[in-house]
């Protein structure tokens, strides 16, 4: 079993009961953090510097850690930044699940996912500039003459002849 765990693509916490001691972090979890710490305020301390930060991010987990003990299911407790040990960031969707007595934290790293949404993001913005730019041109071939015809858009509103060129 901790064979599976330690070589599943999303690291995992083994945690006990009251959120308090890390009884044992996946050879993936050590990996993509480098901490490998021994109680979950060392980890908070670690993962999340900002004290603003981290105290949103134990309001939004105690809530889902009440959910997933209630419910007796796996819990998605939200999207979270985490500090690495390198001083890189993470970020990760993590679930909450009670499994007898031990607490299992599961991480999605969704970095890579939002890094190209962003990239693609601006790509698009960069995409739609370039189109409103070209909207502000108005070109017309004029077969008779050969030559282009253009007129800018405030130019067409306002009344000014069109601009041509041989």
């Amino acid at each position: 079993f901790r064979s599976v765990i330690d070589n599943t693509p999303f690291p995992v916490a083994v945690v006990s009961p009251d959120d308090e001691v890390i009884e044992y972090w996946s050879k993936s979890a050590e990996k993509l953090f480098g901490h490998t710490v021994a109680t979950t305020e060392e980890w908070y301390s670690n993962a999340y510097p900002d004290t603003d930060y981290r105290a949103q991010v134990l309001a939004q987990w105690k809530e889902a850690l009440d959910e997933a003990r209630d419910s007796g299911k796996t819990t998605n407790a939200g999207i979270f930044r985490i500090r690495c040990a390198d001083g890189s960031e993470k970020v990760c969707v993590l679930y909450a699940l009670f499994i007898t007595d031990n607490l299992i934290v599961i991480f999605n790293d969704i970095t890579d996912d939002i890094r190209k949404t962003e990239k693609l993001e601006k790509s698009e913005k960069r995409l739609q500039t370039a189109v409103q730019a070209a909207h502000d041109l108005l070109y017309e071939w004029n077969t008779e003459t050969d030559s282009l015809t253009w007129i800018s858009d405030i130019d067409f509103y306002l009344g000014f002849p069109p601009h041509t060129i041989s």
